[in-house]
């Protein structure tokens, strides 16, 4: 009997003992289960976030997302789609940087074809970073040779559409000559992703879409009907809208074409013949002698040591790097840091300097022509006046002629002439694995150039002849046209493209930029540069910040419309006349400020990278 009453007490003590270890071993099993479960549910979280960014070892980032962020390379251009041919071409095929900027602007070419194409033309900016030396290729077109000065003079409509407003174009001469140079994979590979494109289709972007109900309500493409036809969808028998898929088989036999000669297939080969006569029945002056005497000069780019132990790489004339470079040499003595926008007062004085630079940069401009064809005399005058811009000592005059409480009126910024207006373009910035960087500006001019379609071709033509001035042909302020932009025999037009590549002291690339947008570009390309590489913003929060341009005549200060009151009030306070826009250039950027981070951005557009 003892020993039973004893066993029931062991059994309850173990009982009790059990109960005593129970409660700990479940809440152990119940805290393994809740850590697997957060594991499983991270692991889960993680290869979603990878699937919806991560497409065949890419990174893509569209404009809803808060910025892009890459590892090794980006590639930033005017649409989704071809900065993904880009990316391929590095990530996937090996190919250089190049390499991926002749395939990403022949893509461009065609589903931006509005505004961009190999009818017209570009400049290129490129940087080998194995040797530190930058180059450019200047594929500007260039006038007839039976063009003359006069020859719009009673005739301003011909300038701007038809067979005579038809430059000859360099930009095919352009993507032959990077590639010569710098292309490592098979020429003919980097056609094939735009030529698959125009076969089987691509979704017609907004911008496009847009150009084409420009073009409609001002009634101008019902005067071209190889155009019309472009434009209206055989599906629907209306104008083709926004993502609706376009086609494209006359301009992907073009390019095929080009992928199997080459330049030559172009220029003197092939396709010459077809396009001469496409120009002669539109009325245009172009002949076989002139595309066969086209040359895209690869020559150095201009350079100006900045603050900040940086070196500014842009294109000489014809193009917009001259005035682009006089901006960031104006800017460089005020050794602007964050600090210049830490508080409203600060910011209104670094926007002010700003505008102020741009004015007296445009005074320039209107000085400018190109060299082209010109007389010793003229080549000199041009010569001296970039050694003038890229001086220190020119850029410290300026800065004490600029007064920091007030704005002048035109007058007092010592223009010559007036500035003759560009129009659209394309701009494409790449930064290859290997530190190589790439920025190019592509244009047709107007939107769709010319109106001028190829009907065998598929080629819109450029109406790039309308970048030059015409003599006795004043603008609304009743100032004369520039006698150093008068047309010329085998004379190439000023421009504003101006595609840009920054590089700190190392020689690694830290910025790769430029913009589309006419005169806007020069402006909007330094204003992007001071906002990174001074006043430290990254891409996007750049892009974002209120950009400002003003081009001395019309005498305004443009800003786009999410700047505060308290910007524009203060603007106004020292005299300027502000202009709020929602429309302005619309530039592609690459900043990479430490290895391993690059920061990319094109607004309302997508950028590619890995």
């Amino acid at each position: 009997m003892n020993q039973s009453l004893q066993l029931d007490h062991d059994i309850q003590d173990q009982h009790k003992r059990c109960r005593i270890y129970q409660v700990p071993r479940l809440v152990l099993v119940v805290l393994i289960i809740v850590l697997l479960a957060a594991f499983v549910a991270a692991l889960l979280l993680l290869l979603s976030i990878e699937r919806k960014t991560e497409q065949a070892g890419r990174c893509v980032a569209t404009d809803s997302d808060k910025e892009a962020v890459y590892r090794y390379a980006s590639v930033a251009s005017s649409t989704m789609v071809c900065s993904q041919v880009g990316t391929d071409i590095l990530a996937k095929k090996g190919g250089t940087a190049v390499d991926a900027a002749i395939a990403t602007l022949v893509c461009v070419g065609l589903v931006r074809f509005h505004s961009s194409g190999i009818g017209g033309d570009s400049f290129w900016t490129i940087y080998d970073r194995k040797s530190k030396k930058a180059y450019t290729i200047l594929a500007r077109s260039k006038a007839p040779l039976n063009s003359t000065s006069t020859m719009f003079e009673n005739n301003t409509i011909a300038i701007r559409e038809g067979g005579l407003s038809v430059a000859v174009p360099g930009e095919v001469m352009a993507l032959w000559e990077a590639h010569q140079r710098f292309g490592q994979l098979p020429w003919s590979d980097l056609f094939q992703p735009t030529i698959s494109l125009a076969e089987n289709g691509f979704p017609l972007e907004a911008t496009t879409a847009n150009a084409i109900q420009s073009k409609v309500a001002d009634g101008t493409i019902d005067k071209f009907p190889h155009l019309r036809n472009l434009l209206i969808n055989p599906a629907t028998n209306t104008w083709y809208k926004t993502g609706e898929t376009v086609r494209n088989p006359t301009l992907a036999n073009t390019l095929r074409i080009i992928a199997s000669e080459g330049a030559a297939g172009f220029y003197n080969g092939s396709l010459t013949k077809d396009m001469v006569k496409e120009l002669n029945r539109a009325g245009g002056i172009i002949t076989e002698e002139d595309f066969a005497e086209y040359h895209a000069p690869f020559t150095e780019p201009l350079h100006l040591r900045l603050h900040g132990n940086l070196t500014v790489y842009s294109p000489p004339l014809p193009s917009g790097g001259v005035v682009m470079l006089y901006i960031l040499n104006i800017l460089s003595g005020y050794n602007l840091s964050q600090e210049d926008l830490s508080n409203h007062n600060k910011t209104v004085l670094t926007y002010h300097r700003h505008l102020e630079a741009f004015k007296h940069a445009y005074a320039i401009r209107s000085k400018l022509g190109s060299p082209d064809g010109e007389t010793p005399e003229f080549v000199q005058k041009m010569e001296q006046l970039v050694r003038n811009v890229t001086s220190s000592e020119q850029g410290e005059i300026i800065r004490r002629l600029i007064s920091d409480t007030s704005t002048y009126p035109w007058q007092s910024y010592n223009a010559d002439f007036y500035i003759q207006e560009d129009n659209g373009t394309s701009q494409l910035s790449v930064l290859g694995p290997n530190g190589d960087a790439v920025s190019v500006t592509s244009t047709i001019n107007s939107f769709f150039g010319s109106k001028v379609v190829g009907n065998k071709t598929g080629i819109i033509y450029n109406n790039m002849m309308d970048d030059f001035s015409i003599p006795g042909v004043t603008n609304s302020f009743g100032v004369k046209p520039s006698t150093s932009n008068y047309i010329k025999a085998g004379k190439r037009p000023l421009s504003s493209m101006s595609p840009t590549i920054v590089v700190d002291k190392t020689g690694t690339p830290v910025l790769v930029v430029g913009a589309a947008g006419g005169t806007r570009i020069t402006t909007t390309t330094a204003f992007l540069t001071s906002m990174t590489l001074w006043l430290g913003k990254r891409m996007k929060p750049a892009m974002d910040t209120p950009r400002i341009h003003h081009q001395l005549l019309p005498n305004e200060a443009v800003v786009s419309n999410n700047a505060p009151d308290w910007l524009l009030d203060g603007l106004k306070k020292k005299g300027h006349k502000v202009k709020l826009t929602s429309s302005m250039s619309t530039p592609t950027g690459i900043l990479q400020l430490e290895p391993g981070k690059i920061f990319a951005d094109a607004p309302g557009f997508i950028v590619d990278g890995f």
